[in-house]
């Protein structure tokens, strides 16, 4: 069988849909239905097919369906159910989750082989999940490279090398002397972090790259929108709730809001901020296709759409992220920003403005979503109030995509002129064939 038909295999015995596998893996359907119609087939090492066997992975587990897929596809226990399901589905290849022997999960890997560690130790000693540990050592995450995480994990296998004696290991595996690792000063640690991590750019700029190609061959902007304009619920403007409580109250509170700034007749500025990943919050694929597709409809009838995701996204998720909106970002209606700091705290937090319209305010603390209640303002004075709590946090981030059209050639000019002033190559995307076609 070739790679497509043993996919295939897998979705017959879990009884999966591509949405579903979509949603765990981190990945666009539309690639897993490539994957499985045989119209591609990945690299062993891609993020997208090992993002895609974590899913399976984690679908067939979550459902109790790994012993029945394990006599199906003749799969054993030797590994991780992922590295199991990545070797029957690319059997001639010797996978390896980062593609190099000299990546963070090697590293990280090597690392507590030497020192005698597990992962539900070194998780404790950290203070994070286990499973983060150990999707660190699988390579299908990876700590960004100025993070507090790195520096924790340094300094724990540090004092733990010290304590059991490991100096002389720890040495040859840095390939530094003895003696500056029985100095441990600043400096050291500051080496440590940067061999642990020496890899991440380069991952990086691959990602990027695979975006980048993706991009050029995908943009089509005359297609975005196939669905009829005001197709939306109506009798949700009939709603004068001041609050809603709960997920399904959330629902209608959005149902509400869009509703209501699609009905107006002058299109706004619509304003979001969040640190909730509003889909897994919800879990309900329809309604956050339903979604999506309000907001599709609030840009094709002029409303610009301004968006500011706070979520701690590794690059990976940043770069599905652009990918799922490429072709809004390219009509000019659609601008995504991030934040430029570490996101912390034990609230979720989501604030939504259509000036003249309505505001939508969100605060709960993690964990009580069911009991969360979303306020919904309908006067001016609130509505503005929102929208300045919006307009300072919009000053403290970053813009995710630029895009550049006939009304802003003076800022497209000027950000050449930056551009070319930094390190590294220039892509540029044509939204049509070239003059030499």
């Amino acid at each position: 069988m070739d790679f497509g038909q043993r996919l295939n295999n897998i979705f017959n015995v879990l009884g999966c849909s591509n949405a579903e596998i979509a949603r765990l893996s981190i990945i666009d359907s539309s690639i897993i239905s490539r994957f499985r119609t045989g119209s591609r087939t990945p690299r062993a090492n891609s993020t997208q097919f090992l993002k895609l066997c974590e899913g399976l992975a984690a679908f067939s587990e979550k459902k109790g369906l790994w012993e029945q897929l394990k006599g199906e596809c003749g799969l054993t226990d030797t590994g991780s159910k992922a590295d199991e399901i990545s070797q029957y589905l690319l059997p001639t290849v010797k996978n390896k989750a980062s593609g190099s022997d000299n990546s963070f999960s090697d590293k990280l890997n090597a690392l507590m082989k030497m020192t005698d560690i597990t992962n539900i130790r070194l998780s404790k000693a950290l203070q994070i999940d286990n499973s983060l540990i150990s999707r660190f050592r699988n390579g299908f995450r990876t700590p960004h490279k100025n993070s507090s995480t790195i520096n924790e994990l340094c300094d724990f296998f540090y004092k733990r090398a010290l304590s059991c004696g490991y100096e002389a290991r720890l040495a040859s595996l840095l390939d530094v002397p003895v003696s500056k690792v029985l100095k441990g000063d600043e400096d050291f640690l500051s080496y440590f972090a940067d061999w642990l991590t020496d890899s991440i750019d380069g991952k990086t700029i691959n990602l990027i790259d695979n975006l980048l190609e993706k991009a050029a061959g995908k943009i089509k902007t005359d297609k975005i929108f196939d669905f009829p304009a005001d197709n939306y619920e109506k009798g949700a403007l009939k709603d004068t709730a001041s609050e809603y409580k709960g997920i399904e109250g959330f629902k209608r509170a959005f149902n509400r809001f869009f509703g209501t700034a699609l009905d107006n007749k002058q299109p706004g500025n619509i304003k979001l901020y969040t640190n909730v990943n509003i889909e897994k919050m919800i879990e309900n694929e329809a309604y956050t296709d339903r979604l999506r597709e309000l907001i599709r409809q609030a840009a094709l009838k002029g409303s610009q759409i301004t968006y500011f995701n706070d979520t701690d996204m590794s690059t990976e998720e940043l770069c599905a992220n652009i990918e799922s909106w490429l072709p809004l970002y390219m009509t000019g209606q659609v601008s995504s920003y991030y934040g430029r700091g570490p996101v912390e705290g034990r609230f979720l937090n989501v604030l939504l403005t259509a000036p003249g319209s309505s505001a939508l305010e969100l605060s709960i603390v993690k964990g009580t979503e069911e009991e969360g209640r979303l306020k919904y303002y309908t006067k001016e004075e609130d509505i503005s109030y929102c929208e300045g709590q919006l307009q300072a946090l919009f000053q403290q981030a970053r813009p995710m995509v630029q895009v550049f059209d006939n009304r802003s050639h003076d800022k497209y000019y000027y950000r050449l002129g930056e551009a070319a002033d930094r390190l590294g190559e220039t892509h540029k995307i044509l939204l049509s064939l070239s003059i030499a076609t």
